[in-house]
């Protein structure tokens, strides 16, 4: 199935990479992810392909916006000599994240494939996505982390 996704989330990191700020593209990650977790509410067995073709961009767009300011946001504050591993760190818990999402997966769906499966996994990801955006939306670091030099 085609989606929209890999371009978008290559278009959205540009974007994001071009500015030096981390605070509102995070925001703006974070909120657009609830915003697809809400969306994948309303899916069912007969939603037609362009509604899941857009609902899939919203993801991407989150993707390439959010995993660029994440880094953005690592190579600010952590020390030069510190870089190698808190790299390390990010990933391994990128990986955690993606271990996490098989097991949802795996639990919702696991006898077959269904409708009421995936609800249950858009209820874990709408939950997921709230706790993301109040945490960014909370974290008083960012905001000083956009008003501190890159090393």
């Amino acid at each position: 199935m085609p989606t929209a996704a890999p371009p978008l989330s290559a278009v959205s990191a540009r974007v994001v990479s071009r500015h030096t700020r981390v605070r509102a593209p995070l925001i703006v990650s974070a909120l657009l992810l609830l915003v697809g977790a809400a969306a994948t509410l309303f899916l069912d067995s007969g939603t037609p392909l362009i509604v899941v073709v857009a609902i899939t961009a919203v993801f991407g767009l989150t993707s390439g916006a959010g995993n660029v300011a994440n880094q953005t946001v690592l190579y600010r504050e952590a020390p030069p000599e510190s870089v190698g591993t808190a790299s390390g760190l990010l990933r391994t818990f990128g990986y955690i994240g993606s271990i996490a999402s098989a097991a949802i997966t795996g639990t919702a769906f696991h006898s077959h494939v269904d409708d009421t499966g995936l609800r249950h996994i858009s209820w874990a990801l709408v939950g997921i996505a709230a706790l993301v955006l109040i945490m960014t939306v909370c974290d008083r670091s960012l905001a000083k982390a956009d008003r501190r030099p890159a090393h």
